[in-house]
């Protein structure tokens, strides 16, 4: 997508300490997936890595320009009187892209495969490269 097309809004906590602290101390993390952004000739394509997140806990949503990514891993509940340390907790992904119009809305797919999320985002008529003729007198 041409820079000026795409923007990413990201919610992301002040990195000081007490900011970390208070993020830990919260029942779910808030992450931003890594992404790659690449475009063809007919498309723009996302690709999200969103390892643990089962299929039926991604959504993925396109409104008025915006497109929204939100996905949710869960860790089973089990006693944590065994754990000496753990590192897995719930967690929530989240990523929107400003796109406009840009995109044919209609035609946007999505899959996800081995952790991660690819978004095909067909390029509306009006961006597709067209070639002109010129005419001979």
């Amino acid at each position: 997508m041409s820079r000026q097309l795409m923007t990413t809004q990201n919610a992301q906590a002040p990195q000081t300490q007490e900011s970390q602290q208070q993020l830990a101390q919260q029942e779910r993390q808030l992450r931003m997936p890594p992404v790659d952004i690449s475009e063809c000739e007919n498309e723009f394509v996302i690709e999200a890595d969103m390892p643990g997140t089962k299929e039926e806990n991604i959504d993925v949503q396109f409104h008025q320009g915006e497109l929204t990514i939100r996905g949710k891993v869960d860790v089973p509940e089990q006693s944590s009187d065994h754990y000496r340390f753990r590192q897995f907790e719930p967690t929530d992904f989240y990523r929107a892209f400003r796109i406009g119009e840009s995109v044919d809305a209609t035609n946007i797919s999505a899959r996800y495969a081995d952790g991660v999320l690819t978004v095909h985002l067909p390029k509306a008529e009006t961006l597709k490269p067209r070639k002109i003729e010129v005419a001979r007198k």
